[in-house]
Parts: C-alpha cells; structure tokens; sequence
C-alpha cells in the first residue's frame, strides 16, 4: 500500500502528513534486524527520501545523490568542532562521518540510516552526559512498530533502549570517564534494528537527527 511521507512528528510542524511527499517512493519491505547480531561500519544508502516538510520544513523529493562516505583517520582529521552539534548548524557535516541519508543546511532534521556514526572533540571526560535529540516518524513506525537504538562510543556499548511510541525523542546518559578521551575524537555510533526499506531505491529509512553530544 502507498505510503505519503510527510513531516516527522514533532512541536515544530503540526500539520496533517497527509498529501505531503508527492512523487516520493512507496515505501514497503519491512527490515527487522532484531536478533542479529551488531555489525560493523558499512556502506548505508545510495539514494533516499528526505522529511517533507511545509511551512518551516522543505518539500520531500523523490530521491537524493548518495552522500559522502567519510574515512575517519584520527591521525588526520582537523579537530571536530566542539562536543554537541544540532542538525541546523552550518557545522553539521563536521561531526558526521555515515549514516545520514539527508544533508540539507539549515534543516531542523535529517534522515538516518539504521547506523549512524559521528564523532566529537572533547575538553575533558569527567562528569559528562551524551544525549541525542532525534524523531521515529510516524508514519514509519506504524510500519516498525517499537524500535530499539544500541549506543557505543568507539565501539564500547553505552546503553541500549526499546522505543515503543512515535515521535520526537530525548535520549541522555551519564558516560563512564574510561569510554572518553581528549587526545582525538571520540566516535559515537548509533544502531537501529528496524528500518523501512524504500522499493524504488532500496533507502534505508531508520529515524530523524535532531542533535547530539556531550554536556556536563
């Protein structure tokens, strides 16, 4: 059956879903990955839809070129530019290194695949919190139903959590001082085990980046 999308579930965009997204792919071939086991890094989408968005939020295209896939060498890479980035930033990028389906400047969110890593330059690891700010579209998750989100932090698990509603999410902990480092980045990767799959381009649709870091 058809799937509009429309906007992700959230206080800034209240509007009905509904018409929204013309043109975009029916969405159908439910992925559930729950009970494999966690893989490493890989290669995400080729091509994907964004949130369509009215008002504040921009229209849904049919599809998008495939974003760039960073190779992170710790011994190269200029320093990221701080310990927290929200998806509005100009320095969005900076912090990205996969997972991201969308890339639009200025836009409150972006579409993740089921993996997402980024990386952040710490001041200290002492006494610190990561969060993630993020939204299960609805229309998603009447597909999913409840998702559960592992986090690791250079590949040491940080935490894991069963969502079982849509819409906009808070995700805090506190992070031991052993998981953290000042020398480089630190990575931070976040896995979904459900995702939809877009039959038209084979997008791999998990959740929608609002922000995330590092605070005391």
């Amino acid at each position: 059956m058809p799937l509009n999308w429309g906007r992700a579930q959230g206080a800034d965009c209240q509007q009905s879903t509904a018409g929204l997204g013309q043109g975009a792919a029916n969405v159908a071939g439910l992925s559930n990955q729950a009970g494999q086991s966690w893989r490493g890094p890989w290669t995400f989408v080729a091509l994907a839809l964004s949130a369509g968005l009215l008002s504040q939020c921009k229209p849904v295209p049919q599809s998008y070129p495939p974003p760039l896939q960073r190779n992170f060498n710790p011994d190269a890479e200029p320093p990221a530019v701080g310990e927290a980035i929200s998806m509005m930033s100009p320095e969005a990028d900076n912090y990205i290194l996969s997972g991201t389906i969308t890339n639009e400047p200025g836009v409150k969110w972006r579409w993740c695949a089921p993996r997402l890593e980024m990386r952040f330059q710490l001041a200290s690891t002492r006494g610190l919190t990561y969060f993630m700010d993020f939204v299960l579209n609805e229309n998603t998750f009447a597909q999913t139903g409840p998702v559960k989100f592992r986090f690791l932090i250079d590949g040491k698990s940080l935490g894991e959590v069963l969502y079982d509603t849509p819409g906009e999410k808070h995700f805090e902990t506190p992070v031991p001082p052993e998981l953290l480092r000042t020398d480089r980045p630190v990575v931070v990767t976040t896995e979904v085990d459900k995702y939809l799959v877009s039959q038209s381009d084979q997008a791999k649709l998990a959740f929608l980046l609002i922000s995330a870091g590092f605070k005391p």
